[in-house]
């Protein structure tokens, strides 16, 4: 009866290596697959990330391409003193805030205008020298267009001799203090165009 026994027993240590050999097998081949879904979850995020860099550069590569470029001036030529915004770059520019900064040389006010000719008529009912100039003024607001290469005349006096000159920009800056144009370009890049910088300064989005 003692080594039939003996036998069972073996026989019963010998079964239970299969089993643990099986378990073992099975716990690997899912660390296998949980490891192969980290790295396809990685390489999936990654191809994301250069999907997005690409769509990146080609939007600053496309904004580049029509980039707006606004710039102001002063002129004399055929004997008219003028104040112009001129468009020198690539695109239209979508104006979106205007903004005309006076002062009144009576209470020492500062005035604000969103219109170009709202402060064409202060400077002309404050100057009685103004007043018999001849003049024209263009209405320059929000949600105006300038064309590439347009340029626009904000204000415009005729004059007949070097002293009539002098005095139109000496009765100019007594009124007139400065300005503030903010516009767009076709995709959406703001800019900043003022009156105490030689450049447009681009805007950070909010």
């Amino acid at each position: 009866m003692e080594p039939n026994n003996t036998k069972s027993i073996e026989e019963e240590n010998n079964n239970s290596h299969p089993k643990q050999s099986t378990w073992d097998g099975d716990k690997m081949m899912s660390m296998a697959a949980i490891f192969i879904s980290v790295l396809s979850m990685f390489a999936v995020a990654y191809q994301s990330y250069l999907v997005r860099e690409e769509n990146e550069m080609m939007r600053i590569q496309q904004s580049a391409s029509v980039l707006p470029y606004l710039k102001h001036a002063y002129s004399e030529a055929n004997s008219r003193f003028t104040f112009n915004i001129m468009n020198k770059g690539l695109g239209p520019a979508f104006i979106k805030e205007v903004q005309f900064k006076a002062i009144d040389p009576e209470s020492k006010d500062s005035l604000f205008f969103n219109n170009s000719d709202f402060l064409a008529s202060f400077m002309v009912q404050k100057s009685a020298f103004l007043k018999d100039i001849p003049n024209t003024t263009y209405t320059f607001i929000a949600n105006n267009l300038v064309s590439q290469n347009e340029k626009i005349s904000l204000f415009s006096y005729k004059y007949d001799n070097q002293n009539q000159k002098l005095m139109i920009r000496e009765e100019f800056d007594k009124y007139y203090v400065g300005f503030n144009i903010v516009y767009e370009d076709v995709y959406g890049t703001a800019w900043r165009l003022s009156s105490n910088s030689n450049a447009p300064i681009k805007l950070k989005k909010n």
